[in-house]
């Protein structure tokens, strides 16, 4: 599934608790939330490592919100990382595309969206449910027993398209997701031998 989200933590609030049910209840082993913003710093594509439970936006989003000094998980840690082998997929990347990883997403709507997806990913075994009388849109445990998918999250900032053009990015968001596809079949296949 794709989505192409609104700046404003009002549209995070209003479509991701979906797709996290949605991924909930996937017959696939594995979900990935990838997630692409663009940065107009960037001249190269940046995986992003970590997101940080900080909501301090340098401006209003485009519903005019502009938090500061807010957490953006009130049960959540300062911060939370890719659990993904992003030095492996940039390494499998670097030959053909300007990559690098980046360990600062910013404090707006990018951090914002990667923190809830790096917390769901991370919190993803049992049933999920959304609060939905708070703000949040993060999921909580449940009691239901079926197996759900192991999910990952990755959030990559890519360059305006007056620097790469809209070619190459796509060129590098299939590659990207190829070295995801493989990176995580590999993780798999040593978890099976350990057993």
């Amino acid at each position: 599934h794709s989505h192409v989200f609104e700046v404003s933590v009002g549209h995070v609030h209003e479509t991701l608790p979906s797709m996290i049910l949605s991924s909930d209840s996937c017959q696939d082993d594995h979900v990935v939330f990838l997630h692409f913003g663009v940065s107009s710093q960037r001249s190269d594509f940046g995986l992003e490592r970590y997101a940080y439970n900080e909501a301090n936006f340098r401006c209003p989003d485009q519903r005019g919100l502009q938090p500061s000094g807010d957490l953006i998980v009130t049960t959540g840690l300062p911060s939370l990382a890719s659990s993904l082998p992003l030095d492996d997929i940039c390494q499998a990347l670097c030959n053909d595309f300007p990559v690098s990883i980046s360990t600062d997403p910013g404090r707006f709507l990018c951090n914002y969206l990667y923190y809830h997806s790096l917390f769901y990913s991370h919190n993803s075994t049992g049933a999920i449910t959304c609060d939905t009388t708070s703000p949040q849109p993060s999921p909580s445990v449940g009691g239901d027993t079926a197996k759900k998918p192991t999910c990952y999250s990755l959030f990559v900032h890519v360059p305006p398209l007056e620097v790469i053009a809209m070619d190459k990015q796509l060129a590098f968001a299939r590659q990207l997701i190829a070295s995801l596809c493989k990176h995580i079949t590999a993780k798999e296949k040593e978890i099976m031998i350990v057993k």
